[in-house]
């Protein structure tokens, strides 16, 4: 097989081919995953995991894969409770059965959304989430290590429904934190009874390309979010996250790269009317947004008003 056609690329075309995700309330029959995150732009946005072929579609999992990653969608059905612990516990103890199933023992990145993710409760469900994903680990790998937690995305969206995807590996990656931040891992109790079980970035190669996967990136600096209540203030300070992050993925050799040279940034904005604001200062800063997609979305923490994930895809120079 042409070696192309074995490299993980991501496109928003329109192509039946790879894995295709999708976003909004519409009735998406050619999507393996539908997402009811609504995109603050005209359309409902899809977007094409490519150089993957299915492998099998069941009644727990969808899963695409080739030679170096498996990309597989716990089924909704599998995680239909309302109580957030289960759910999450029950969504993890799965990833890791079709991890060992197929053989691909690294998980690299982890894609979690939700209703109510910060509900006014006791304990928000946020915090139920992270308790069932410890549990998960602990049931399942035997004492993990820091560097094996993977990037990760967690997002409350307005609809029903727990939807949870991942991309694993053959190989391990390489943990990237943020000297900015104290790694999620580490964060004190007060925030949730189990630490966020995740890595703010993580850089896999394979023998042609190499994929930086950054974590959903919000507007804090040491354990706490800057800037209350200013929606631009806090974008500002989500990308001065990322380009940390970009830094320290420089220093385990992946190429210097700039915000402008993502291959995608996803941008989480909590209140409708800051999309306006938000968009013009990206594309100030970025000078075009086609790579970016928005969405009207909850995050971790009820003081944040904006995140964003991305991802770079670079191909290896070989001589």
């Amino acid at each position: 097989m042409d070696t192309r056609q074995q490299q993980l690329q991501l496109s928003s075309s329109n192509e039946q081919t790879g894995f295709r995700l999708c976003y909004g309330s519409q009735t998406a029959r050619t999507a393996n995953v539908l997402i009811p995150l609504q995109s603050l732009e005209a359309g409902n946005p899809c977007e094409q995991w490519q150089g993957l072929t299915p492998l099998s579609i069941e009644p727990s999992a969808t899963v695409f894969c080739n030679d170096d990653y498996l990309l597989a969608v716990v089924s909704s059905s599998a995680l239909e409770t309302t109580d957030m612990f289960a759910a999450s516990h029950a969504g993890y103890a799965h990833i890791f059965r079709l991890m060992q199933e197929h053989g691909y023992p690294q998980l690299l990145r982890t894609w979690s959304y939700f209703p109510n993710i910060t509900a006014a409760t006791s304990t928000d469900a946020y915090q139920h989430f992270c308790s069932g994903r410890s549990q998960a680990y602990a049931d399942n790998i035997s004492s993990p290590k820091q560097h094996e937690y993977p990037a990760a995305t967690v997002i409350g969206h307005h609809d029903e429904g727990f939807q949870l995807y991942f991309i694993a590996a053959k190989e391990a990656g390489i943990s990237i934190e943020n000297p900015r931040q104290i790694s999620a891992f580490n964060y004190p109790a007060s925030y949730s009874k189990d630490a966020p079980l995740f890595s703010r970035a993580l850089l896999h190669r394979s023998a042609t390309q190499q994929v930086l996967f950054i974590s959903g990136t919000a507007s804090i600096t040491g354990h706490e979010t800057q800037h209350q209540d200013q929606a631009l203030a806090q974008l500002q300070e989500c990308l001065r996250n990322i380009e940390q992050l970009l830094v320290n993925a420089s220093q385990s050799q992946f190429p210097k790269t700039r915000l402008e040279d993502m291959t995608q940034l996803k941008v989480y904005i909590k209140h409708a009317t800051d999309y306006p604001e938000l968009r013009t200062a990206l594309a100030t800063r970025l000078g075009t947004l086609e790579q970016v997609q928005f969405f009207h979305a909850d995050m971790c923490r009820p003081d944040l008003l904006v995140e964003i994930e991305a991802i770079v895809i670079q191909p290896l120079c070989t001589n």
